[in-house]
């Protein structure tokens, strides 16, 4: 998934979605701060700049 992506589907759930109430000023930021968190893996895209956002896999119990 492109991060450029996140921020777009947040504002069509959640119009008033704002990231500095989460303490960041940026969607960067707050992707950065959940990598960080071990929520996710970001890989720099050196062509857009941007990241790409891999999350970790749910193994389903049955």
């Amino acid at each position: 998934m492109w991060g450029s992506l996140v921020k777009q589907t947040l504002k069509r759930r959640r119009p008033g979605f704002n990231e500095r109430v989460y303490g960041v000023r940026s969607i960067s930021d707050l992707l950065e701060e959940a990598a960080q968190r071990g929520l996710m893996t970001l890989e720099l895209d050196e062509r857009s700049g941007g990241y790409i956002i891999q999350l970790p896999k749910i193994e389903v119990k049955r």
